[in-house]
């Protein structure tokens, strides 16, 4: 889990998941 894996599902309120 990187930053694409974790920003995509667990940040889905930021932009794309790109965020975390």
């Amino acid at each position: 889990e990187t930053k694409q894996e974790t920003g995509q599902r667990a940040a889905p309120r930021q932009k794309r998941g790109r965020g975390i």
